[in-house]
Formats: structure tokens, sequence, C-alpha cells
């Protein structure tokens, strides 16, 4: 599935390889713009400044709204799915096509999710193809929802867990469990794609976390298992 950018065509190279896939089929889903949505309730905001320490913008709660509308046609399904957004660009068909089989083979019951990016700055030849992907446990999330593969049980659970959280992030906090691929299979944007979402610098920041408080405590150590992550990332990418 393809979370496209409406009145844009850059979702049209991930479209073309998909296309030539013979175990995928793309379903193009028009993304929902923060021009669209309504000012936030403050109960959207309270809950966004609880997480982050700040309200997200209009572009980032109409990106998470986005992915859980894909969600919700996953978790419809019987073998489960994948979620690109327009930018995602795949490097190798076949490896990306191995690491889908591989991750979904296992229990579709199972509560996990499959981050499909390469996250070095790396050039693989052409011919590479990827037979025994490695996949690897990840202590937090992934770190961008760029272009992963859900099991029908995570991106229900994924859903459920955003509409507690008033869809506040790409990712809610879940039970989920979240891998990687290595090497990764797709790359993040090329030299004709930007972020829709925008600059980080205009975003309306609020209070920090008290360090002393549940929520303080809990963010904190999310945020400590998140750059952990990062270290872990790079040393399977790298082998």
């Amino acid at each position: 599935m393809i979370i496209q950018t409406p009145g844009s065509d850059r979702f049209k190279p991930l479209l073309d390889i998909l296309n030539i896939s013979e175990i995928l089929e793309p379903i193009i889903l028009p993304a929902t713009m923060g021009n669209s949505l309504p000012k936030a309730s403050d109960i959207v905001t309270k809950g966004e400044i609880a997480r982050f320490g700040r309200e997200l913008s209009q572009n980032e709660r109409a990106c998470a709204i986005s992915h859980s509308r894909a969600r919700a046609i996953i978790a419809s399904s019987k073998e489960g799915g994948l979620v690109f957004e327009d930018d995602a660009r795949i490097i190798n068909l076949p490896n990306l096509e191995a690491a889908v089989t591989e991750f979904l083979s296992g229990s579709r019951s199972s509560i996990r999710a499959l981050g499909l990016l390469e996250y070095r700055s790396a050039n693989f030849p052409d011919g590479l193809v990827l037979n025994q992907p490695k996949l690897h446990r990840l202590l937090a999330e992934v770190p961008l929802a760029v272009a992963t593969v859900l099991t029908p049980s995570a991106a229900e659970v994924l859903l459920r867990s955003a509409g507690r959280s008033s869809q506040i992030a790409d990712w809610p906090y879940s039970s989920c469990k979240f891998y990687i691929t290595s090497p990764g299979t797709v790359l993040h944007g090329d030299s004709n794609t930007e972020s829709v979402i925008g600059d980080s610098s205009t975003r309306i920041h609020g209070k920090s976390h008290r360090i002393y408080t549940k929520t303080g405590l809990l963010s904190r150590f999310r945020r400590l298992l998140q750059k952990l992550d990062t270290y872990l990332i790079r040393y399977y990418q790298s082998k």
C-alpha cells in the first residue's frame, strides 16, 4: 500500500517497481493532509505535550492518521501487508520480496512489524539478491515508518493504540515488536523528493517532562531504548 500525497506524482517510481512484482499488489491510498484537519482539541494537544513535550503540527497529525487508515486495511486482511510512504525508493525488488516472505511466513497472529529502510548511505550492486534476509529485533520502534511490513495483528494493535492516544504519532505506544532487515531494502527519498511534514523549526514547542514523574521517567527510558537502537541498527546493517 502506498500513501500518496494528493496532487503529486512522486509515488510513480515506487509504483513502477511494485508493478513488476509477482507477489505484491500495490494499492494507492490518498494521504490525509494537514490543511484538511480541524483545529486540534485541548485533549489532543495535552496528549501530545504529555508524550512529546510539544504540540504536533497539523501535517504530523495528518501523517499519523494516514498510517492508521492504511493499518485498518491491513488489519482486515488475512496475510498482512506493507505500508509505503510515497517517497520510499526500493533498492532491489528481489531483496524486498525475500524479506517480506520471510517475515510474513511466521504466525500471522503475532504482533510484529518489520522496518525495511536502509539507514546507511550505501550503493548496492543491481544484481545483489538476498536469498536469506537477516531480521533483527529492536528494543523500541523502528525510527521511521517510511516502509514497513505489518502482520494483521500488529496493524490491529497499532490501530487501537492510536485511537486511545488521539492519533499523536506514527508509532503509538503498543505491544508490537519491531524488527529491521539487514541489509535494508528501501531508501528514504531521492534527489527529487522532500518532506511534506515541514521544517521542524516551525513546530510548536511545549514544556519538557518533569524528570521524576512517571511520564517523565517512562519517556526518558523510551528515548534511551531508541538511542540504543540507533547503535544496533548501525551494527546490524554494517555486517
